[in-house]
């Protein structure tokens, strides 16, 4: 999944890249990171498949 946030800085010149090269920044590489819930994780989308999960697979 990718998704786009105005706040990283992207390259180019002045607020794009280039003018953040001072100071703390100079040091810092901003990452984005996507956090997923654990929440809904079906088995079934995770290997090893039991049989019958796997079967369920093969019919699609």
């Amino acid at each position: 999944m990718q998704i786009a946030s105005p706040y990283l800085e992207f390259g180019g010149i002045w607020p794009s890249g280039m003018g953040g090269y001072h100071g703390f920044v100079n040091f810092s590489n901003k990452k984005s990171i996507m956090h997923a819930s654990s929440l809904f994780r079906p088995k079934i989308k995770y290997p090893p498949y039991e049989k019958g999960r796997l079967n369920l697979i093969k019919k699609f």
